[in-house]
């Protein structure tokens, strides 16, 4: 058996050659040295990460001043997350559970939550999801730290208070009601940046609501596919959960009557999730509501939080935010985003509808490795739409493949939501990737019997 430390001198080999490989790629005028050097830095972070060498914060520290020493980026772009508002709703959100956590209305929920659904492990997990599924119709897809903080809350509840493998798979549930559905249901965000390249080169292009998330509709089986597997690999029916319902009743009714503090918690999220429910209607930013309103309960004339809640707010991995979103706007500024669309274009050849399709879903989910959902759909909207248009194919069907595509992630720095899961610390590095590839294997799979054959079904894909 290998000694840890000879396992240890074997994972530090592998990431600095995989880092090392990139610099035996040719580079031209797409590839650049410059992009050459993006990747190896970038291979070397992300390695670094999974193999867990160091706390986060350290890597997440040093990528983002690697960028700059190497002259790959300025500091203004390097360092410009900073002024994204995603990191100060994420903050924002940890600053709500904190202090939910501290007044016992995070518990209240959770109990109650536990015992109405029959209080097992595996019934837990997939209320998570559907609670996610719910709230994203509800919320138009801007749901997600709500079910992030939510699961959360539910493993607290539950006890698992510290990293385990019942946590992590309690916040993968989270990762499944967060993600998935802002995908495959209509996205104003991902979709209102992919419309205007789509449209530039297809003035015809008018995807709705109801039309995108009808055509997308078998995507919402594939998530509960996904838990079904990862709860029968972890064995999860062995997990202790003391006398189930019985237990989380007698805790419920332990808190005794609801207090002032929890009374003022309620009104604050009340008021968040109806800020949330009526953004289309008042036109700001929802990211505003987690920006601001957590934060009131933080007043002292309040008596809800102390000094010491904001110490349980984990801002190392803040950090680690930072870093994972500059990878995206580092990229985008070396001219990541044009060399992703021409070896698209250079790989398709005289491949048939369905190899077309698979070859840009694994093309956008490769992407998001380097960049966000959010940066492909600025940068590959129009050279998509224009290939699909030169094949003869349905360029809103391109689209929908994109839109799943997106939806595919091995590691958590690679969209937004996923750094505010994993930076709860409750699921490891390890658990997420093994979770995250069992996703992404299932839903290639899927994609090629159930997603593809259903829209030729219904006529969007042109052969």
């Amino acid at each position: 058996m290998m000694s840890g430390t000879m396992k240890n001198l074997l994972k530090w080999t592998v990431t600095l050659l995989l880092a090392a490989s990139v610099f035996l790629i040719p580079t031209g005028e797409l590839f650049t040295t410059q992009l050459q050097l993006f990747f190896a830095i970038t291979i070397l972070f992300v390695c670094v990460l999974a193999f867990e060498f160091m706390p986060a914060m350290v890597p997440s520290m040093l990528l983002t001043i690697l960028y700059v020493v190497t002259g790959l980026a300025p500091v203004s772009v390097a360092l410009s997350p900073w002024t994204n508002t995603t990191i100060y709703m994420v903050i924002g959100a940890f600053a709500l559970a904190a202090a939910m956590e501290e007044c016992e209305l995070l518990n209240r929920i959770c109990y109650w939550f536990i015992v109405k659904i029959g209080g097992t492990f595996n019934r837990v997990c997939y209320a998570i999801y559907f609670v996610g599924l719910i709230l994203s119709f509800v919320t138009f897809t801007n749901h997600f730290l709500i079910v992030a903080v939510f699961a959360y809350a539910v493993a607290h509840a539950m006890g698992y208070t510290k990293l385990c493998k019942e946590s992590g798979v309690i916040m993968f549930a989270g990762v499944l009601g967060a993600t998935t559905t802002s995908y495959w249901i209509y996205n104003p965000g991902v979709i209102g940046i992919y419309l205007p390249g789509m449209q530039s080169v297809y003035p015809a292009a008018a995807p709705t609501w109801l039309g995108v998330t009808l055509q997308s509709l078998p995507l919402a089986i594939m998530p509960v596919i996904v838990m079904f597997v990862v709860l029968k690999i972890t064995k999860s029916k062995e997990f202790d959960m003391g006398n189930g319902k019985a237990e989380f009743l007698q805790k419920l009714q332990a808190l005794g009557p609801v207090s002032k503090a929890e009374k003022i918690c309620c009104v604050i999220l009340l008021a968040l999730i109806a800020y949330v429910l009526l953004q289309p209607l008042h036109g700001q930013n929802f990211a505003y509501g987690f920006m601001l309103l957590p934060w009131l309960l933080y007043f002292p004339q309040f008596k809800i939080t102390t000094a010491q809640t904001l110490s349980k707010i984990n801002f190392p991995l803040v950090f680690f935010m930072v870093a994972c979103m500059s990878i995206g706007t580092v990229g985008v500024n070396l001219g990541l985003d044009v060399f992703a669309g021409q070896l698209l274009i250079n790989l398709v050849g005289d491949m048939p509808a369905v190899g077309v399709h698979f070859l840009v879903l694994v093309i956008v989910a490769l992407g998001n490795i380097v960049l966000t959902p959010y940066a492909m759909a600025g940068a590959l909207s129009a050279p998509l739409t224009a290939l699909a248009l030169s094949l003869g194919l349905n360029p809103e069907a391109i689209m929908l493949t994109f839109l799943t595509g997106a939806d595919i992630f091995f590691f958590p720095h690679e969209i937004a939501v996923l750094v505010a899961i994993f930076s709860f610390g409750l699921i490891s590095m390890k658990d997420f990737i093994k979770y995250a590839t069992i996703k992404t294997a299932i839903g290639l799979i899927f994609f090629l019997l159930i997603q593809f054959p259903y829209w030729l079904l219904l006529g969007i894909i042109y052969l």
